[in-house]
């Protein structure tokens, strides 16, 4: 409802004073009324708009704060998950002396691939090991090292792609995935399935690429609830 003031004439007669003034009365009173609630509800307005903009605000500092802290504790997982160097490795069993490891005590990625008496061939090594006898490896694929009188295979973990189906075999026992592989095309990749490296860890425990890829679980999923 909203008021409004009827013109004046420009001339009244006596008999219609009464009426005049009853009618100009009311009007008066209706437009002051008017105008409170217009400059109440615009006050109400404005503030609510002021509490938004103040929320709005808020909100795109805390979200641009949780995706800045997001992004560094994913970057946080991505370099625990890798090793400190490019390069994983598995360590020659010695002939002469069969059941000893090569690795060393306690650096033996799986133990069903320890050097022993019925695996002579290879044994995949922990990061310890493998980021100082491959310090200086430099090949894309597979590279042979001797360090500390003993020869190892240095496999470059961001290629799982290769000619020999051993080879591949050889690579997922040093990325702890192993020993499996499969084929694509006219090469063998790492792995039994195409998969099955993708979390690879080669840390001390076997558990390692469970557990890394839990952990980057766990960083998305904190995010994501955050973020909604």
């Amino acid at each position: 409802y909203r008021c409004a003031r009827t013109p004046r004439r420009a001339r009244r007669t006596s008999g219609e004073t009464s009426e005049r003034t009853d009618r100009y009365t009311k009007y008066r009173v209706c437009d002051q009324s008017d105008a409170r609630a217009r400059s109440t509800t615009t006050s109400t307005i404005n503030k609510v708009d002021m509490m938004m903009k103040t929320r709005r605000a808020a909100g795109g500092s805390r979200r641009a704060f949780v995706t800045l802290a997001c992004a560094l504790a994913w970057m946080a997982c991505a370099v625990t998950h890798a090793s400190a160097a490019t390069y994983t490795c598995t360590a020659q069993c010695d002939s002469s002396a069969a059941t000893t490891s090569q690795c060393g005590s306690g650096n033996v990625l799986s133990a069903s691939t320890t050097c022993s008496a019925t695996h002579t061939t290879y044994e995949g090594c922990t990061a310890t090991v493998c980021n100082a006898a491959c310090a200086s490896a430099t090949t894309a694929t597979v590279e042979p090292v001797t360090y500390l009188s003993k020869t190892y295979n240095c496999f470059n973990a961001t290629n799982k792609m290769h000619m020999m189906n051993a080879t591949a075999i050889e690579q997922s026992v040093s990325m702890n995935c192993g020993p499996g592989s499969h084929q694509m095309s006219s090469m063998y990749m790492a792995g039994a399935m195409h998969t099955t490296c993708d979390n690879w860890s080669n840390a001390a425990s076997p558990a390692g690429a469970s557990a890394s890829a839990t952990a980057v679980f766990a960083v998305a999923a904190a995010c994501a609830l955050m973020l909604a």
